[in-house]
């Protein structure tokens, strides 16, 4: 029986079947890395994690589970009210990726949200035996922060190659924003945002070198002009 003590700098698990080694972190979430034989069920409780997450926007938003599931079918993935209510109540063992992108369209959110719909500091475990925090998963869901598993598997480096990859994609987006910006400060009545004098030169810069940079990773960039 696995029990856990979650303190303010990180997580201190029992088991007396289990072998525990001290796992790396970011310096705001310190936990410990737990290897287990197997996944203990760990899939299943992603799978509620999900469906509690469903629920819980669902009752947000006042809808009935009929009602989702006439959305589901409106954005042509239906999901069945029966299915939605076993998600809910953790009757379902998995969950298909594009069942959890219709119901976060549905409930008029995202993915992430329904996943981690409890960060940041719930106790959880977004990989197979490695006891975190939900903002964890969050993080490296978003493509914020590679998982602190301090595992020796894999390729060395790739964890770092790949989430330097998702932080060039993340710039150039956040460079077209700015120019959206622009766009809408310069028309105030169309955007009822106040006008402001934005270095035009600057926006531009950036932007190609965002997507300069994009195009290095292997991300497909369709570049205007």
């Amino acid at each position: 029986m696995l029990s856990s003590q979650w303190t303010r700098y990180g997580l201190l698990v029992h088991n007396m079947h289990s072998k525990f080694v001290l796992a790396s972190g970011q310096p705001e979430y310190a936990y410990i890395r737990h290897v287990a034989d197997n996944d203990n069920g760990w899939a299943e409780q992603l799978t509620a994690r999900i469906g509690a997450g469903v629920k819980r926007r669902r009752t947000e938003l006042g809808l009935s589970a009929q009602a989702v599931a006439d959305r589901t079918s409106e954005l042509g993935h239906p999901i069945g009210r029966g299915a939605i209510a076993r998600l809910e109540t953790g009757a379902r063992g998995m969950v298909e990726v594009a069942e959890l992108f219709v119901l976060s369209e549905a409930l008029e959110t995202s993915p992430v949200a329904l996943l981690w719909f409890d960060a940041p500091d719930t106790p959880t475990a977004y990989l197979p035996g490695y006891e975190s925090y939900a903002g964890d998963g969050f993080l490296w869901t978003i493509g914020e922060r590679p998982p602190s598993t301090n595992s020796d598997r894999g390729t060395p480096g790739e964890s770092e190659r790949q989430f330097a990859r998702l932080g060039a994609l993340r710039r150039l987006i956040d460079a077209r924003r700015a120019l959206v910006r622009l766009s809408q400060s310069r028309h105030p009545s169309r955007s009822g945002q106040q006008r402001v004098e934005v270095d035009m030169t600057t926006l531009y810069t950036e932007l190609e070198r965002a997507e300069e940079e994009a195009i290095a990773h292997g991300w497909t960039v369709r570049r205007n002009g």
